[in-house]
C-alpha cells in the first residue's frame, strides 16, 4: 500500500503556491496548480490515451454561474453556446443527419437500476434543448434564474467574445480557464451527443 500512496502523491503533485495578492473579484477563491493523469483508456476513444497534465495555479468562483447571471453574459455578448450551433457534419463521420442539429443531450429518471454501458437509457437526445429550454422546446428558465446554467461550454467563451465584448460581461463571467486545460477541444464537449446508439 505504501508504493501506492506514494504513485497517487506523486500523480497529484498539488502546488503549494500561495495566491498571487487578493482575489480578482467578490467571492473568488485560489485553487492551487497540480499535476494529474488526465483521460481514460476505458471509455471513450477521444479520451485516449492516459496522460500526465499540469495546470497551474487559478482563481475560482465560490458558486455556480446562474441562468440569470448567464442571461446577462449573453445580453453583454451574443455568444452563442454549443448546443445552440449545429454541428459541422466534417467533424462527425457516420453520425445519423437528424442528430447533426442543435440540441443536447436531456438526462431522465429511470424506474430503476439500468445497464450503465448504455447512455440513451438515462439521456435522451433532445434537438433544441440548450440554456434557455434544458428540457428542450416548450421547457424555460423563466422561474429559474438562480439555479445553476447548463448547456454550457466554457473552454471557448472567452475566446468566441467579440473584440472588447470582455469588459462588458459581469465580472464573474469575464475569466479564463487554466493555461493548459484551455486548449481542450469543444468538440469533445459534444461528441458524445452525435454517436449512433448500438442495442444489443
Amino acid at each position: 500500500m505504501k508504493g501506492t500512496d506514494q504513485k497517487r502523491t506523486a500523480e497529484v503533485a498539488v502546488s503549494q503556491t500561495k495566491p498571487p495578492g487578493k482575489a480578482p473579484h467578490f467571492n473568488m477563491v485560489w485553487i492551487p496548480g497540480g499535476t494529474f493523469r488526465m483521460g481514460s483508456e476505458k471509455h471513450y476513444p477521444e479520451e485516449k490515451p492516459v496522460h500526465q497534465v499540469s495546470v497551474d495555479g487559478f482563481w475560482m468562483d465560490k458558486y455556480q454561474v446562474t441562468n440569470g447571471e448567464f442571461r446577462k453574459f449573453i445580453q453583454a455578448t451574443g455568444y452563442s453556446t454549443v448546443a445552440e450551433r449545429a454541428p459541422n457534419p466534417e467533424d462527425y463521420p457516420g453520425a445519423p443527419p437528424e442528430n447533426l442539429v442543435p440540441g443536447s443531450l436531456v438526462f431522465h429518471k429511470t424506474k430503476g437500476p439500468v445497464n450503465l454501458d448504455y447512455i440513451n437509457l438515462w439521456w435522451d437526445w433532445t434537438p433544441g434543448a440548450y440554456w434557455r429550454q434544458p428540457e428542450g422546446p416548450g421547457s424555460h428558465t423563466r422561474k429559474r434564474k438562480r439555479h445553476p446554467v447548463s448547456f454550457t461550454s466554457p473552454m471557448r467563451m472567452p475566446r468566441s467574445m467579440p473584440p472588447g465584448q470582455a469588459n462588458r460581461c459581469p465580472r464573474k463571467l469575464s475569466g479564463s480557464l487554466p493555461r493548459e486545460l484551455s486548449g481542450t477541444s469543444e468538440k469533445t464537449a459534444i461528441r458524445i451527443n452525435l454517436q449512433p446508439l448500438v442495442f444489443h
